[in-house]
């Protein structure tokens, strides 16, 4: 099947819930653009909750984490009450209506575009402290059951769900009691067990650890086991050297293996940011070409699943699109891609075909460009064609 090239664009779910489509369509092409290929795979986090107290100017993100309403996070801290310290064993019910509409964005673009989602349904949540386990379980089958909804809707989506980021790296909670509580390897395969037994998550279904060179969660060809054997590569020693794959490809049972992050490269600028982010002063280096060389080794030891870090982009939402960076420079110079000319033709293009009955011309394709870049998003473009002269001359029966 080749192998699929992606990057981790983490906060792409928080520009679609706050409505800024046009920049995350925008993402999309620029990253289709940079590897060559329509379909390029970015690795999206569902929620940004709160990690607690983000120290002032950190973030290599741009930002601090936020729920923007994809789960009802105060609601979900709920599980414990404070009062008689027993858990409360009530589960939300419904997906927000965020929740959905951010998630059908993704189905909707991958779908017309070509471009392929890892959707991590609990990402930075496992961060928030005093929310049952119990209530992982849950958000984790509502949201495949709604995959399922909307890969119907959309069939030519490609969509990699992620049930949860690191799951024995940082889910170890607080209890009311001053105790903790971890996930499993048991606890964790049983979100497989389940979408076997129950009859959803008809696509292809992953998680990972963090920080490891190997896993020992269940993967195989029954629908009770994961799809892949996805791997969180170290950041130590001689990183830049692929792990070991004997004992990955025996644990995987003949299906392919990946590494969904390989957060290692920063430009030398954002490393104290980073560092102070991540709580990590150890995990960052600025050579370039030892991470490309890591990339090089993964693919020479037969990872199908690639995820390059995004070191500024998507992560810096604040100030994207912005200028080119070393790593997509390297990145276009190995994949015959670009990093330049950052444009919307593939929203366009299309829209002019169908609206208008004929290709774009260049001015119409810089004018809209250059208001897609403002913030236009693709209806209001749409909805300008339609209300164009051209338009109205072309369908005189449905003029006003």
């Amino acid at each position: 099947m080749g192998i699929r090239w992606g990057r981790s664009s983490f906060k792409l779910g928080n520009w679609v819930a706050e409505g800024n489509t046009s920049k995350a369509a925008a993402w999309v092409e620029h990253n289709q653009r940079l590897f060559d290929r329509d379909e390029v795979w970015l690795r999206v986090f569902k929620e940004n909750a709160g990690w607690g107290p983000i120290p002032a100017g950190a973030g290599m993100f741009g930002s601090p984490p936020r729920d923007p309403g994809v789960w009802d996070v105060d609601w979900l801290q709920g599980y414990w009450d404070p009062e008689t310290l027993k858990a409360r064993r009530v589960r939300p019910e419904h997906i927000t209506s965020i929740n959905r509409r951010v998630t059908e964005w993704f189905f909707r673009t991958s779908h017309e575009t070509g471009c392929g989602f890892e959707l991590v349904i609990v990402a930075t949540l496992k961060h928030t402290e005093l929310i049952g386990n119990g209530h992982i379980d849950h958000i984790i089958r509502q949201e495949l059951i709604m995959f399922d909804e909307l890969k119907e809707k959309y069939p030519n989506a490609k969509i990699i769900a992620s049930a949860c980021n690191e799951w024995d790296a940082h889910h170890l909670r607080r209890d009311p009691w001053g105790g903790t509580e971890q996930l499993s390897v048991n606890a964790v395969n049983m979100w497989a067990v389940r979408r076997g037994r129950d009859g959803y998550g008809f696509f292809e279904l992953i998680v990972d650890h963090g920080g490891r060179n190997d896993f020992d969660y269940k993967v195989g060809s029954g629908r009770d086991t994961y799809d892949w054997g996805m791997v969180h590569p170290v950041r130590s020693g001689e990183w830049w050297k692929a792990p070991p794959t004997a004992p990955i490809v025996a644990d995987c049972h003949g299906k392919p293996y990946g590494a969904t992050e390989s957060m290692y490269y920063v430009q030398y600028e954002d490393r104290v940011r980073a560092e102070t982010w991540y709580r990590n002063r150890a995990g960052w280096q600025t050579n370039v070409e030892k991470q490309m060389t890591f990339y090089e080794n993964l693919e020479g030891a037969g990872f199908s699943y690639i995820i390059v870090h995004d070191e500024k982009g998507a992560q810096s939402d604040v100030d994207w699109p912005r200028a080119r960076t070393t790593l997509e420079d390297r990145l276009a110079e190995k994949f015959g891609g670009t990093t330049m000319g950052l444009k919307f033709e593939r929203i366009i293009r299309p829209a002019y075909l169908e609206i208008l009955d004929r290709p774009v011309d260049d001015g119409g394709l810089e004018s809209y460009n250059r208001a897609m870049h403002q913030g236009m998003s693709k209806a209001q473009m749409e909805e300008h064609l339609l209300r164009s002269k051209e338009y109205a001359d072309k369908n005189p029966e449905g003029a006003d």
